[in-house]
């Protein structure tokens, strides 16, 4: 989109009377269709507050190349690009760093611990220890297999 459309479109919305009070404080997502690699047969939903809508979303934002949604250029890390690299130790952990960076501008996330091994050559798995940023979730681990050039979402399980 060009300069000149979007200042056009600032412009319309500059001049919008507001009849809707701005939202506070917990935002609340709604539903979200329950997907990992794909929907549900039935389009099954599940709440996008929920620790298992926030495990598929970070889990989508992990398997998204960035640049590839208009709308936000700067979502996305695809992990799979690390099978691609090297997987000493410093390149692991570099891998975390941006991992995790990825994974904190979900604003329903509070903090994330994330652990990088490599068990193979042909092999990456993520371990991700997510803290909601709404009081009333748990603690939870996100775990994501990379092989081969496809992920698998092992698990999105609670802590105690």
């Amino acid at each position: 989109m060009s300069d000149v459309v979007r200042a056009a479109i600032a412009a319309e919305l500059a001049q919008l009377e507001q009849i809707v009070r701005t939202p506070t404080e917990p935002l609340r997502y709604g539903v979200d269709l329950k997907c990992r690699d794909d929907l549900t047969p039935r389009l099954d939903t599940l709440s996008s507050d929920s620790v298992e809508g926030i495990g598929q979303a970070l889990y989508h934002r992990l398997t998204t190349r960035r640049t590839t949604l208009p709308d936000d250029p700067d979502y996305g890390l695809d992990v799979r690009r690390y099978l691609s690299m090297p997987t000493d130790a410093l390149a692991l952990r570099r891998a975390a760093g941006e991992i995790a960076s990825e994974c904190g501008k979900d604003d329903r996330v509070a903090n994330v611990d994330v652990a990088v091994t490599a068990p193979s050559r042909s092999e990456l798995r993520v371990e991700i220890v997510v803290e909601p940023a709404d009081p009333e979730l748990q603690t939870f681990e996100l775990v994501i297999t990379v092989t081969d050039g496809t992920t698998l979402l092992e698990a999105i399980s609670g802590q105690q």
